[in-house]
């Protein structure tokens, strides 16, 4: 009887310690990251931005630069072209 409760309890023990843990290559994969997200001085991302409001959505190119000071600059490139082709579909609809 006690050999039918403790068997799997402790096969359920082994199979829950063995895979919450973190495989030595992720751990290391993770580290290098941090490592590589330290050392960086600058950064330069482009990214699409949507402005939501209470009668449109735009969607504007942009660029941000950032120092590792603190400093950032946002700077709006224009509006994007997918934006503004739905907008001139919407705007024919609700015409017609």
């Amino acid at each position: 009887m006690r050999f039918k409760f403790i068997l799997p309890v402790a096969l359920a023990s082994i199979i829950l310690f063995t895979g919450c843990g973190m495989s030595s290559k992720e751990s290391t994969l993770y580290e290098k990251i941090q490592e590589t997200l330290g050392k960086m001085e600058t950064y330069e991302a482009e990214a699409i931005v949507t402005y939501i409001s209470n009668n449109n959505t735009h969607k504007y190119d942009t660029v941000q630069k950032a120092k590792k000071t603190g400093e950032y600059r946002i700077e709006v490139a224009e509006e994007a072209a997918a934006s503004a082709g739905a907008e001139a579909v919407t705007e024919a609809a609700a015409e017609s």
